[in-house]
Order: structure tokens, then C-alpha cells, then sequence
């Protein structure tokens, strides 16, 4: 193991911790400017100017809510698997939060490649289906930036919120996710026990 490879690790130690901090940073974001709009749209195309207060929004919001509080308060039973050279990438974490019937409520897809980290962590309604997802990129020249995706009972993208947080700019950061949604984790129970090509550095449960 190099040093570098080392330190990753090492920042990496405690569990969940920095992946919860996103969550509770999304429902200060969301508390702050969801609800302080005078009223909801009911329908129609979603903008910027509406998105805020679009019901379908809102909804979606009221699904990751109590997702977030249970994984702060270790509601879900959450498994992980830590991977080296997979998913074309040096060092790969996959998270994954089964409530008690077994059902998956939320999995993240963290990656470490030579020029950047992505952080991906999916929610999923009760009846598994994929609502929303929130990415963070982080690249070697300094550049931050977020991504959200709406997703209704269909699957179908309703909202794609891409913010640049600071840097110099990082044009393929969610690049392959601006118009196509065939790489994400519709299948979390699939994509946690996928380990094809993949080199597993050890398993572990709580």
C-alpha cells in the first residue's frame, strides 16, 4: 500500500460520518428555502424560478427527510465494501441502509480517481424506487460542485439541479449525467454485490 493510497484510508475512517454531515447539510439547504415560498405549484414544467416550491419537489424532499434523520440515528441497518482499482477508479466505497423489512433506502457510490473524488448517494420511496440523488464532485484543481436529480414514481428525471461551488471549473465532473441516467443506481441491492473486476479490500457490517 503506498502512502497516498495510506491516506485515504485514513481520512476515510469513521464509518459514516462525513456522508451524514451531506445529509443534514441538504435538509439545512432545503429548510432555509423550500418552505419560505408563499405557496406550491401543484404541476407543470418545473424552472428554476418554481422548482423550489413545485409540489412534486417538495415531495420528493419529504422522502429524504426521514432517510437523513434515520442514518444519523442509526435506524437503518447499513452495510460497506471498499474496493481498490474498481468502476475504472483507484479507490471505491459503496454504503448501503436496509431498513427492517430488508428494504434499501439509501446507498452511496464514493470514488477516488488521480484527478478528483465523486460521492453519490441515492434515496429510494418505500417502494424502492429511486427519487433523488445528490453528488458531489471534488477535483485536484480546487473545483467544487453538487449535483442534484428529481425522479418521479416512474423513474422518469422530473428536476437537474447542477451547481458550480468554486474553482477553476470542471467540465467533465457530471458530464456523462447531464442528459442520461443509465448509470445510476436504480438496482442498489445489484450494484453493492457487484464486485466484477473489482479488488475488495474487506467487507464489514453493523
Amino acid at each position: 500500500m503506498n502512502l497516498r493510497a495510506a491516506g485515504r484510508r485514513k481520512r476515510l475512517e469513521g464509518g459514516f460520518t462525513a456522508s451524514i454531515w451531506s445529509a443534514l447539510l441538504l435538509i439545512a439547504i432545503w429548510g432555509a428555502g423550500a418552505f419560505a415560498a408563499a405557496g406550491f405549484d401543484q404541476g407543470g414544467e418545473i424552472t428554476e424560478a418554481n422548482c423550489q416550491r413545485n409540489a412534486q419537489i417538495i415531495a420528493i424532499r419529504g422522502i429524504v427527510a426521514p432517510i437523513n434523520a434515520g442514518l444519523k440515528s442509526g435506524t437503518y441497518k447499513t452495510s460497506e465494501r471498499k474496493f481498490n482499482y474498481c468502476e475504472g477508479q483507484f479507490f471505491v466505497i459503496r454504503r448501503i441502509a436496509r431498513d427492517s423489512k430488508g428494504a434499501v433506502a439509501w446507498y452511496e457510490d464514493y470514488l477516488e480517481g488521480e484527478d478528483g473524488t465523486w460521492d453519490f448517494q441515492y434515496y429510494y420511496d418505500s417502494a424502492g424506487r429511486l427519487r433523488f440523488v445528490f453528488a458531489m464532485a471534488r477535483s485536484t484543481n480546487g473545483t467544487r460542485e453538487q449535483l442534484r436529480l428529481y425522479f418521479d414514481e416512474n423513474r422518469k428525471r422530473l428536476w437537474k439541479d447542477d451547481k458550480f461551488l468554486k474553482g477553476p471549473g470542471c467540465p467533465a465532473c457530471f458530464s456523462a449525467y447531464y442528459d442520461s441516467d443509465k448509470a445510476l443506481a436504480f438496482d442498489p441491492g445489484k450494484e453493492f454485490a457487484n464486485d466484477e473486476g473489482c479488488e475488495e479490500i474487506k467487507a464489514n457490517s453493523k
